[in-house]
């Protein structure tokens, strides 16, 4: 595992009083940081604090970390925020429509602004936490993760991807046909690495989410 994605929980903190210092944050960096391949920003919805934990990380650990980018920041007509990210990272993440907050109209605004930015430096943009086909298919990510994907094995499902859709199948096909859910070209490799990372590397993983991305990344 030398190709995570670390996710500072920083909605969590917001929404779920998750207790989580950025201190403790920037200490988790510095001792696993060999097992992330990047490592996300601890945003919050004030920009001033979100900048300043950038910079904290920044020094405190010596890495790239993920600059994030708001849809409430974008319609607060805070743009130029945008344009510094842009300006001196290649590599941002978009927060901001999860939960359908917003509707479609308000998110291509969206995206279409962070695009036109994005195009103009050349920046790679990772999207937090939908993966919805429409803009996937519409809007050039680099990357992006969503908890959907690891959601469904709760109502004993698995997830898998033909022809760049998604298919849900019942554990019962597995069974029913013989096949092992985690063989090789079955299983959603998303859920595998879900539950080796939970079973075989808790003790670093804690109460990080570390999701894997790499296998979207290369199918762009």
């Amino acid at each position: 595992f030398k190709d995570l994605f670390l996710d500072s929980w920083g909605f969590a903190i917001r929404t779920r009083g998750l207790k989580l210092s950025l201190e403790n944050y920037a200490k988790f960096i510095n001792t696993y940081h060999k097992h992330f391949s990047i490592m996300a920003n601890q945003d919050t919805l004030d920009t001033k604090e979100t900048l300043e934990h950038q910079e904290f990380l920044e020094k405190e650990t010596g890495k790239y970390i993920l600059p994030v980018y708001h849809a409430n920041e974008f319609l607060k007509g805070d743009h130029k925020l945008l344009e510094y990210y842009c300006e001196k990272y290649p590599y941002v993440a978009l927060w901001g429509i999860a939960g359908g907050w917003f509707k479609a109209d308000v998110i291509e605004k969206y995206y279409n602004f962070c695009f036109q930015i994005g195009m103009k430096y050349k920046t790679k943009y990772h999207w937090f936490w939908v993966t919805i086909n429409k803009f996937l298919k519409k809007y050039p990510f680099y990357s992006v993760d969503s908890t959907s994907w690891l959601m469904w094995g709760k109502f004993n499902k698995i997830l898998q991807y033909k022809n760049w859709k998604i298919i849900t199948l019942e554990w019962s096909y597995y069974k029913k046909n013989g096949i092992s859910p985690w063989e090789k070209g079955q299983a959603s490799k998303r859920l595998w690495l879900w539950y080796v990372a939970r079973t075989q590397y808790q003790k670093y993983l804690n109460d990080y989410r570390a999701l894997r991305w790499g296998e979207y990344r290369k199918n762009r």
